[in-house]
């Protein structure tokens, strides 16, 4: 009964703070993407991406494979607001993937006008988004990687 009381008051404090986040401002991220746009949160979650991805590309080059990093920008269009949060993790891939020397595929130019390519109310790719995603990867892989 004890611990359920504790749960019963963190999902309390939970809720409580939930409620106390102000909304987002016009033009600003939504709040999953926020991290990503905060100095503070933001540091945290770079350090990890570069130990975490540097950590899986010395596993599979012991491995004898090749670790590729895919930047799924899915245009500001699909999420607005979202730009400068795209930005900032574009930029972190790219330069982890120099400094591993990693393939980094980015889909923003094949996103950019396609708005056939997300579901209505959604966000998701579309059948067409998913046939350009496929046909972009293929496309990508087929050239040799220049470290």
């Amino acid at each position: 009964r004890l611990k359920l009381w504790r749960l019963l008051e963190l999902a309390e404090q939970e809720l409580e703070g939930k409620r106390a986040a102000a909304p987002a401002a016009e033009g600003a991220p939504p709040a999953f993407l926020r991290p990503f746009v905060d100095e503070a949160r933001w540091a945290p979650i770079a350090r990890y991406y570069e130990r975490m991805i540097g950590d899986l590309a010395r596993r599979a080059r012991g491995g004898g494979t090749e670790l590729v990093l895919l930047n799924l920008d899915l245009a500001d269009q699909v999420i607005p607001g979202s730009r400068a949060a795209q930005d900032r993790l574009r930029e972190l891939l790219e330069s982890i993937g120099r400094e591993h020397a990693l393939r980094v595929i980015d889909t923003r130019s094949l996103f950019e006008s396609c708005e056939a390519c997300f579901l209505a109310h959604d966000g998701h790719l579309s059948p067409e988004g998913h046939r350009r995603l496929a046909d972009h990867l293929a496309s990508a892989l087929r050239e040799p990687h220049r470290a």
